[in-house]
């Protein structure tokens, strides 16, 4: 019965630095992840400033839209003068077609 008791108090030691341990080890941790939480706050804190936005307008981009819209225009002045071109055709043959019924 002595030998048993010894045997539990050994265990029950044992397991009391086995906790011991963990919590140091918890609290070790701990104390690691507040440091690597600083780092990284540091480390954006930078980069934040070193990477400011600001916007800016893209001056080709700008002339792009001028050339596009250009070019629309002469499309449609093209199509514009080959309709009038058209009409007046029209027309003329129209008032040849009087002059040859006179």
């Amino acid at each position: 019965m002595l030998e048993r008791m010894s045997k539990v108090k050994d265990a029950l030691a044992k397991r009391g630095v086995n906790q011991e341990n963990s919590t140091t080890t918890i609290k070790n941790i701990e104390i690691q992840m507040g440091q690597m939480a600083k780092q990284i706050a540091q480390i954006i804190e930078r980069q934040s400033d070193q990477f400011s936005v600001t916007n800016q307008i893209n001056p080709k981009e700008h002339c792009n839209n001028v050339v596009i819209e250009k070019e629309e225009k002469e499309e449609k002045d093209e199509t514009k003068g080959k309709r009038d071109e058209k009409e007046r055709e029209n027309k003329r043959s129209e008032e040849k077609k009087i002059k040859k019924k006179k």
